[in-house]
């Protein structure tokens, strides 16, 4: 390898010791460190010092498109530019180049650009530089829980396409997964339903009819839903373009049979009871009900802010799954006054 001269014209260091050469000349000389032993215990982190990433990286889009380890290496560049008095200095940062060496490597400009132009951007700013993305939840869990795993998690997580390329192994629709999703637009998974083929027996759509007991003592059978704004259990709006609710989500789907028979109309407040012997206890008060094209007998509303309504033990026998689909509820006039 031929020998290169190299100009170190200014240092970015950004660590658990802090923020600039001072910060860890100061913490080295008093042989300080910064650890955290119950976090992630038996393991113990050196977590990053407090730091503002608006400082270097002004653009909170910019700062989401980025995985924790390239807005580190980002932000420490900007301190190494602020160091050799060249930030902002157009002339010379149009002839330089970033390499940020974490996980995937140098990132992928058009990757890149292709996600910045995507219709689909998200609006809330983070609420903190230090949330952890779901893979490393689930990877901090997975080593807490199993301290002898042979997964390399933290692999998975510096790196997604590790983790693509897992799933491609199991999945035979996720072929070339890499490739394909990095192709404008992406790629749709197979649906055979959508395209009207049926993947049964009959070569025909076959339903099952629930065995759920049909409520009683007027009593309504509650399932959980999802607004338009809203992945799982991330919500990003308010608004429900699905069903014409904007701007808030404490409501109640009922049919019109169900309010005349109870006396309510659309816009009255609620209180909703759970319906199960030893569960009486479980409400949700103070929500709105809502006319809706729902058959009567159900009621609808939002999770997680109806799941208060769904006991754990209360299960489909087959999965295991707590019931969200199916609760027998009472529902009342909401009722000002606190029960002591």
């Amino acid at each position: 390898m031929a020998e290169k001269e190299v100009w170190i014209t200014g240092v970015g260091l950004l660590s658990s010791l802090g923020e600039g050469l001072d910060a860890h000349w100061e913490a080295l000389g008093a042989k300080r460190v910064n650890a955290d032993e119950k976090r992630l215990a038996p393991y113990v982190i050196h977590p990053i010092a407090p730091v503002s990433f608006d400082a270097q990286i002004p653009k909170k889009g910019d700062q989401r498109q980025m995985e924790t380890w390239q807005r580190i290496g980002t932000y420490a560049a900007g301190l190494a530019l602020d160091s050799a008095g060249v930030k902002g200095n157009q002339e010379i940062l149009s002839r330089m180049d970033m390499i940020i060496a974490a996980g995937g490597g140098e990132r992928d400009l058009n990757v890149d650009l292709a996600i910045m132009n995507a219709d689909a951007q998200g609006k809330l700013p983070p609420a903190s530089g230090f949330l952890l993305s779901e893979p490393a939840i689930v990877a901090g869990i997975a080593k807490a829980t199993l301290p002898n795993t042979c997964v390399a998690w933290d692999e998975l997580v510096a790196d997604y396409d590790r983790i693509r390329d897992c799933i491609e192994s199991v999945f035979p629709d996720f072929s070339d997964y890499n490739e394909r999703i990095r192709q404008p637009g992406g790629f749709r998974l197979p649906l055979p339903a959508t395209e009207r083929v049926w993947k049964t027996d009959s070569g025909k759509a076959e339903f099952l009819l629930p065995h759920t007991p049909a409520p009683n003592g007027g009593a309504l059978l509650l399932t959980t839903i999802r607004s338009h704004d809203q992945y799982n259990t991330t919500i990003y709006g308010n608004d429900d373009r699905y069903r014409g609710v904007f701007g808030r989500r404490d409501v109640i789907f009922m049919s019109e049979e169900d309010l005349v028979g109870r006396n309510l109309r659309h816009g009255d407040r609620v209180d909703v009871t759970t319906a199960l012997p030893g569960y009486e206890d479980l409400q949700l008060k103070g929500f709105t009900v809502v006319s809706y094209d729902i058959a009567p007998g159900s009621i609808a509303a939002y999770f997680p802010e109806a799941n208060c309504l769904v006991p754990l033990a209360y299960q489909d026998k087959l999965s295991g799954t707590p019931a969200y689909k199916s609760v027998p509820v009472k529902i009342a006039r909401h009722s000002t006054t606190e029960q002591r």
